[in-house]
């Protein structure tokens, strides 16, 4: 959902300023009458106009229903987050289990879900007195081209990702560790 402080805006400044030709950003969420409605007045939205014609760039902002949304995910090239609070970013997690890579803001455990499956890498992220993140747009632009330009990167990381998901963090696995937990939670007893 756009809210301000998911993203949306800084995804759509790097996307902007990116050297990607015949790209799509595909933005899924609800709420999106309100970020079109936000997003008019903002110049990235104006340069975007000129970019569909120069560099054949587009974006979409939709809501899906969830099969879609997963179908997005796995034909996806990869994932851009820059998102500005989380706890536990659920979507990097589906990302892995589509096989798609992707570029994060240092938000949340977004480092320690990197480190766990090398799925992913973190963009130029500061974190302000509120805790919030806010990734460094220039940086973020240049970390967002060589990734895209780098295939058999792209492919390694979605490759191990899928790993990754597939050993620990498919609902398999997570509903047996919750079924060990419990049965040793009745053995002490």
């Amino acid at each position: 959902s756009y809210t301000g402080i998911k993203g949306h805006r800084e995804a759509l400044e790097i996307f902007v300023r990116s050297k990607m030709k015949n790209a799509v950003l595909l933005m899924i969420g609800n709420d999106n009458e309100h970020f079109k409605r936000h997003m008019r007045f903002h110049y990235s939205y104006f340069i975007l106009n000129l970019l569909r014609i120069l560099k054949r760039k587009k974006v979409i902002v939709i809501s899906l229903k969830r099969e879609e949304t997963v179908a997005a995910y796995k034909t996806a090239d990869l994932f851009l987050f820059p998102s500005n609070i989380e706890c536990s970013p659920i979507v990097l997690f589906e990302c892995m289990a589509a096989k798609t890579p992707f570029l994060t803001a240092d938000v949340g455990n977004a480092k320690e879900i990197i480190e766990w499956s090398d799925a992913g890498v973190i963009l130029p992220t500061e974190i302000d007195k509120d805790g919030r993140s806010h990734v460094e747009i220039g940086r973020s632009v240049e970390a967002l081209n060589n990734l895209f330009d780098d295939e058999h990167k792209r492919k390694a990381l979605a490759e191990s990702g899928f790993k990754a998901w597939k050993e620990k963090f498919g609902w398999q696995v997570i509903a047996k560790q919750y079924e060990n937990v419990y049965k040793r939670l009745m053995e002490n007893n």
